[in-house]
């Protein structure tokens, strides 16, 4: 649950749910177009103007050792789950994608957790700083995290399940995304 910051762009989650979605996985077209995307944003000739920009996010998992050689981390780590945060440039919920509103949860700054609110979900990051060094350490509590992984599997569940009863859902938004 710790708050840390991280280089990302808002399109690598996406990219990476629109991928694995029922509907485009099967289409060698729609998914090249992600897995495309993807290596855009990992595979950058110019590592001095990488894609995206440096955010907040919350760690989720930490690195774990992986028996048996390499993943997709480095040679024997499997990469860390994370739910990076972004504002959207103020954009407001409604006029963003429709993956992006599925998947977005709002979170605002210096308020207690509402999650019965139609606000949505507010900042339930505790901090504290460490007098010697004085940085300033981000963390989510039992309660707000659980309420984290909650809303993360419920939004994947309901998207897996849209994807599957609706024919054409996943690429009707993949098209609206892009």
């Amino acid at each position: 649950g710790t708050v840390c910051c991280v280089h990302e762009t808002l399109a690598t989650p996406i990219e990476l749910i629109l991928r694995d979605s029922p509907g485009i996985k099967e289409d060698p077209k729609l998914r090249k177009a992600c897995v495309d995307a993807l290596n855009f944003i990992y595979n950058r000739q110019d590592s001095s103007h990488p894609r995206g920009k440096k955010r907040p996010c919350v760690l989720t998992s930490s690195v774990r050792a992986v028996q048996g050689g390499r993943t997709s981390g480095s040679a024997g780590l499997e990469r860390p789950v994370i739910c990076v945060m972004g504002t959207f440039g103020g954009t407001p919920m409604e006029r963003l994608s429709k993956v992006y509103q599925h998947f977005a949860i709002p979170v605002f700054s210096n308020k207690g957790p509402q999650p019965d609110s139609a606000d949505g979900l507010a900042n339930v990051a505790q901090h504290t700083r460490e007098a010697a060094t004085k940085q300033l350490h981000y963390w989510l509590d039992e309660e707000g995290l659980a309420w984290l992984y909650t809303e993360c599997d419920e939004r994947i569940g309901t998207w897996s399940t849209k994807c599957t009863t609706y024919a054409g859902f996943a690429r009707d938004c993949e098209q609206e995304y892009r």
